[in-house]
């Protein structure tokens, strides 16, 4: 398994474990929408604006029937960055453009994922928020995905956001 796969396993492996996790998809936003700029403020705000309505339907779900949402967590697979940093820099960038049909392989290449100094551009940006204090926590993800995933409930556990009787991950 190479490391795209391993990233990208980290909320299937939650969904398997009974948590509630909501898939984006950016470049399928992208697609649907293929006369505006995939960097463009239009596709950003489609998308921001999903991510809201998602949101405030899973927020209604959980006022309704608690029971369905296990922790009163919900796991996004993507963020209100996505559409300005959809990738970090490695060989998964290739590997995502190589998988990609030709229309996903244009809207790759115009979001950046092959160009390395806007990569580490986008990675020192990261740093300085970082250093800033923009982010409570920081997950480490390069371990393989079931220990991510036990460090991302673990961290949750501690920062009392979900019990901790719901954050075991079990091995099958």
């Amino acid at each position: 398994m190479n490391r795209f796969e391993e990233i990208s396993t980290i909320c299937e492996l939650l969904k398997r474990q009974g948590y509630t996790v909501q898939f984006e998809g950016f470049v399928e936003l992208c697609k649907e929408n293929s006369r505006y700029s995939p960097q463009g403020s239009v596709v950003s705000i489609k998308w921001v604006s999903s991510m809201f309505t998602a949101m405030e339907r899973l927020l209604h779900q959980f006022d309704e029937k608690q029971a369905e949402i296990k922790g009163g967590v919900v796991f996004f697979d993507r963020s209100f960055l996505t559409p300005y940093v959809y990738t970090r820099g490695s060989l998964n960038n290739l590997y995502r453009y190589q998988q990609g049909d030709a229309q996903a392989k244009d809207i790759r290449k115009n979001l950046g994922e092959l160009d390395h100094a806007y990569i580490q551009k986008v990675h020192n940006k990261y740093a300085e928020l970082e250093q800033d204090g923009w982010f409570d926590h920081v997950l480490d993800t390069s371990a393989p995905g079931p220990q991510v995933v036990e460090n991302l409930l673990s961290t949750l556990r501690q920062a009392a956001i979900i019990n901790s009787h719901d954050t075991h991950i079990s091995s099958h």
